[in-house]
C-alpha cells in the first residue's frame, strides 16, 4: 500500500501553481483521475487536504452508508463533496491553487506537504511547525490509545 509520508515545502508561483512532490505524484501514479483532490478540513486547521480519487472514492462510498433523507449525510455530503476540487496535473506536475484556497491555508509563497497516509495537507510552512509541535505533545498523551495491528494479522 502507497502511503503519504514525510513533508515537503515547494514553492507557488504568481499564477498559484505548486508542484505536488514526486513522492506524492508516485503515490497518486495508479489513481483514476490524474491530480489531486483538494479541499479544507473539516476541522478548522488553518490548511488544505489533498486525496487521490480512490480515497475521495472510500469517502462517498461511506456517505452512501448512511440514510440519503437526513440532515447528517447532507451536512457531511456538503461539507466534504460538494467542497473537493479535482486540480488536474499539468506537464510538469503542479496544480493551481486557487485565491480561496490560498487565503484559508494562508499561503504566502510556500506550501509545506504533510503527508497523513491516505491524504495529505498543504501547509503555511511556519503554521505547520506550530501544528506539528501541539500534535506531537498530544500523540504522547494518546498514544496508549492507538489500536495496534499484528502485521501477520493485516489492518484495515
Amino acid at each position: 500500500m502507497k502511503l503519504f509520508l514525510s513533508n515537503f515545502t515547494q514553492k507557488i508561483d504568481k499564477k498559484g501553481r505548486v508542484s505536488v512532490p514526486s513522492k506524492f505524484r508516485d503515490v497518486l501514479e495508479e489513481e483514476s483521475f490524474r491530480g489531486v483532490g483538494v479541499a479544507q478540513p473539516l476541522s478548522d486547521l488553518p490548511c488544505l487536504e489533498g486525496y487521490g480519487s480512490s480515497e475521495i472514492e472510500r469517502i462517498a462510498s461511506s456517505l452512501e452508508r448512511m440514510n440519503p433523507l437526513t440532515e447528517s449525510h447532507d451536512s457531511l455530503a456538503t461539507a466534504v463533496l460538494a467542497s473537493l476540487r479535482q486540480a488536474p496535473f499539468d506537464g510538469e506536475g503542479r496544480i493551481m491553487l486557487n485565491e480561496q484556497e490560498i487565503d484559508a491555508a494562508g499561503l504566502d509563497g510556500l506550501a509545506l506537504f504533510a503527508g497523513m497516509g491516505k491524504k495529505f495537507q498543504i501547509w503555511n510552512p511556519d503554521r505547520f511547525a506550530e501544528r506539528q509541535a501541539e500534535a506531537r505533545r498530544r500523540a504522547r498523551e494518546n498514544a496508549d490509545q492507538l489500536p495496534w495491528v499484528n502485521a501477520k494479522e493485516g489492518g484495515s
